[in-house]
């Protein structure tokens, strides 16, 4: 039996040469062009064709045709790469799943860190509004006389409290 180009030339028990092609399964007597007759054929090498108007069925072809070595050694390649493609690709898989699992825990880390920095925010404006309270004027009745100046007070406690939150928010940045 010989392949060129998905015509396959071969030759019956009886000795006469025939031709199929190998995608179409048509299959002629090589001498005249014709096609078979519908019926069984044995090939030289005892292989069983069943041809019907001319063609070759299918299943007949892939169940009972014959290999060459060059053939098998052909395929014995293809399968062998076909097993170093699926280790690759379970491979593959092995480290999309495991870069997955890293990119759902920093996910979850920038949520944390998102809501520590609300947290941070919102503290920052009670500081704020503490602030403005504590440094609003005291009210003075006309009556009452401080003993103190206000203004001086009022300074130094401004300047403390905005020390403090200086403190506070390089000890949190850090």
């Amino acid at each position: 039996m010989e392949v060129k180009q998905g015509i396959i030339v071969s030759k019956l028990k009886d000795g006469t040469p025939i031709v199929w092609d190998d995608e179409t399964f048509e299959v002629w007597t090589e001498a005249d062009m014709v096609y078979l007759p519908t019926g069984e054929y044995e090939l030289e090498d005892g292989t069983i064709l069943k041809v019907i108007d001319g063609f070759i069925q299918k299943e007949e072809v892939e169940a009972e045709m014959p290999m060459d070595d060059s053939m098998k050694q052909e395929m014995e390649a293809m399968q062998a790469k076909i097993e170093n493609l699926l280790f690759k690709v379970n491979e593959f898989d092995n480290i999309l799943n495991t870069l997955n699992k890293e990119l759902e825990i920093r996910q979850a880390k920038v949520t944390e860190l998102e809501g520590k920095i609300i947290e941070m925010n919102q503290e920052i404006v009670k500081q704020a509004e503490t602030i403005k309270v504590i440094g609003a004027a005291p009210k003075v009745e006309e009556k009452e006389k401080p003993v103190t100046k206000p203004s001086s007070v009022h300074e130094i406690a401004h300047s403390k409290m905005m020390a403090v939150l200086e403190n506070r928010n390089k000890n949190k940045n850090k």
